[in-house]
């Protein structure tokens, strides 16, 4: 009996570690929850589309807000949004602003930021800025540049801490850059689309 006892415990652990292998190793598969994300628009958002890429420009200078553009697909349907955010105004409701965009212009930002592999991208991890003291890069009371690619089964959010402002100091971070070219590309799109009207 105690024999049968430790073999089914070490057969227990075999499974039990190559599980947790198998969850961290493809995050694709594990359902992901929307009270992950803090502002309660994007949470419905993604709680009731398929696909949701975007950008949100956050600052905490002069109290808390952010400035959101995204684009959400449902059922290969597209609609764009953009809206402000601040988070020191409890109980206000933000003005959320649907815009038209063509299939065609979402699929072009998607296809852009898939080639760009932006769930690669690592951000800042809370430490921005440049390694070479020499160049005295500095910057207080701006802002962290988020960008999303959100799914039902994965979330990729990476953020930086005034991205352009350390890019043009202290160049040569591939990952910042490539986080500015796609966060440039979504916001260059919408603006676009919203002078076209």
């Amino acid at each position: 009996m105690k024999n049968i006892t430790s073999t089914l415990g070490v057969v227990i652990l075999l499974l039990s570690c190559s599980n947790s292998r198998a969850i961290s190793s493809s995050n694709m598969d594990t359902p992901v929850n929307s009270n992950q994300l803090t502002d309660s628009v994007l949470q419905t958002l993604h709680n009731n589309n398929d696909l949701i890429i975007g950008v949100a420009f956050e600052n905490f200078a002069w109290g808390h807000n952010a400035t959101y553009r995204v684009f959400a697909m449902k059922n290969d349907e597209w609609t764009a949004y953009t809206w402000y955010t601040n988070y020191n105004a409890v109980g206000v409701v933000p003005n959320v602003n649907p815009t038209v965009v063509s299939a065609d212009t979402c699929k072009a930002v998607l296809n852009f930021l898939q080639e760009n592999h932006v769930e690669k991208i690592r951000g800042d991890e809370g430490k921005p800025g440049c390694n070479d003291a020499s160049k005295k890069c500095n910057i207080n009371d701006g802002g962290t540049w988020h960008l999303f690619w959100l799914t039902k089964k994965q979330m990729v959010m990476p953020s930086y801490y005034e991205p352009q402002f350390f890019e043009d100091c202290c160049p040569g971070n591939k990952d910042r850059r490539q986080f500015l070219d796609a966060v440039n590309k979504i916001v260059a799109v919408l603006d676009r689309n919203q002078k076209a009207r």
